[in-house]
């Protein structure tokens, strides 16, 4: 009977399974789709705006001087990146991310946390070693962008809290009669990261001949945040055609601290469910944890029993489904 058991519950078991990772294959190609249209529509806005017509003579000096540095693992890493989809998205992502890494690094590490995974799942599951090394490298490319994701969107909300202190100082710099460029300056020496790291690459390309905007717009495809954005765009049209500048800056910065007094309602507002959410999510692990240590032998069944183990597989797949749903609703774009 638990042999006709397990032959039953192995193919669904690893149906269930494929079924994953290819959801997850689904959602990776909306989500390239998605940045490829975004990254066109940004591209289209610079193009119009004459950020970007060429390449200009900063960044050939920049690339010039790094390959020059550039050692033994540099060139390996960059043979590595030819084997990745989509290469200026993913280094765009790690920059991002504040992660100084290379595509070919990305690789190394996608290449160790898949081998980790597909071990895993050969250990637990039993599944032939192709399949295993196919859900690897599946699962090792996922968990690794969802890591840089939310560790660029991480830093992108941490930027934006820092920003509104750095339009003031650009404001108060620009009443002085001072330059612009003098209170991107103080920005730089001021504030921590990430606003600070990237402020002074504001400064270290125009010293190198790249114009403000140039500079401003590089670091706006990093951020990808509209309110940066605007930033730049303001500073665009007033070195253009004239304006009040100040004006239009503390506008921005005005706006962007109402934004984040109304996050913080919400959040206060929310809090609820969100204790709901962790106390319902832990209950279950603190309770398994407590019956082991009471009584042993009457837990051990969900570990022996395929039955048992079917039952804490399908548990984890409620809990989780679960969390997502309560994050989805507790979760508010403003």
């Amino acid at each position: 009977m638990s042999s006709d058991l397990i032959a039953f519950l192995a193919p669904l078991t690893a149906s269930f399974f494929v079924t994953f990772l290819a959801l997850g294959g689904a959602y990776l190609l909306w989500w390239d789709r998605a940045v490829r249209r975004r990254n066109l529509r940004f591209h289209r806005v610079i193009a119009h705006s004459g950020a970007q017509s060429e390449r200009p003579a900063f960044e050939r000096e920049l690339a010039f001087r790094s390959e020059q540095q550039q050692g033994r693992w540099k060139r390996m890493e960059r043979r590595l990146s030819h084997y990745l989809p989509n290469r200026t998205a993913l280094q765009r992502r790690l920059d991002r991310a504040g992660f100084r890494m290379g595509v070919g690094t990305l690789l190394v590490v996608i290449l160790i946390v898949g081998t980790l995974i597909g071990f895993s799942v050969h250990t637990l599951l039993g599944l032939s070693l192709p399949l295993c090394a196919l859900a690897g490298l599946i699962g090792g490319f996922l968990v690794t962008n969802v890591f840089i994701g939310m560790a660029g969107r991480r830093r992108s909300e941490k930027f934006l809290k820092q920003l509104p202190d750095a339009i003031d100082i650009i404001i108060r710099s620009v009443r002085a009669g001072l330059p612009i460029m003098e209170g991107i300056s103080v920005v730089k020496d001021e504030f921590p990261r990430p606003l600070g790291d990237e402020f002074a690459t504001v400064k270290d390309r125009v010293q190198f001949g790249a114009t403000l905007e140039e500079a401003l717009w590089l670091i706006a495809q990093r951020i990808e945040r509209a309110e940066f954005n605007f930033l730049v765009i303001a500073v665009a049209v007033q070195r253009e055609t004239g304006g009040n500048l100040t004006e239009a800056l503390e506008n921005l910065s005005h706006i962007l601290r109402q934004r984040e007094q109304m996050k913080l309602k919400v959040r206060a507002l929310s809090s609820e469910a969100r204790a709901s959410a962790y106390i319902l999510g832990a209950l279950p692990f603190v309770m398994g944890i407590l019956i082991y240590f009471l009584n042993p032998g009457y837990i051990d069944q969900l570990f022996i029993d395929p039955r048992g183990m079917s039952m804490i597989g399908f548990g984890l797949g409620s809990i989780t489904m679960g969390a997502l749903v309560m994050y989805k609703m507790i979760k508010f774009d403003i």
